[in-house]
């Protein structure tokens, strides 16, 4: 599969996840429901990351990525 038929296959999750995090629109730099969002999904897709704290604030980092099946 090229790059183009693997980004219209996920195009819809996608958009989804987008809808889901401006749904619940947060304060810069304090964003814990976005952070919690992204870090629940990069558990499902076996992604790993680090929580890094920088200036006040919660940033998560991701490491690498698990290929993705369909």
């Amino acid at each position: 599969m090229d790059i183009n038929e693997e980004a219209y296959a996920i195009q819809e999750e996608v958009v989804e996840f987008r809808r889901a995090l401006h749904r619940c629109p947060e304060i810069a730099f304090h964003e814990t429901m976005t952070m919690e969002y992204i870090r629940e999904h990069l558990e499902e897709w076996e992604i790993s990351y680090k929580i890094l704290i920088h200036q006040e604030s919660l940033q998560l980092l991701a490491m690498a990525r698990k290929k993705r099946l369909h």
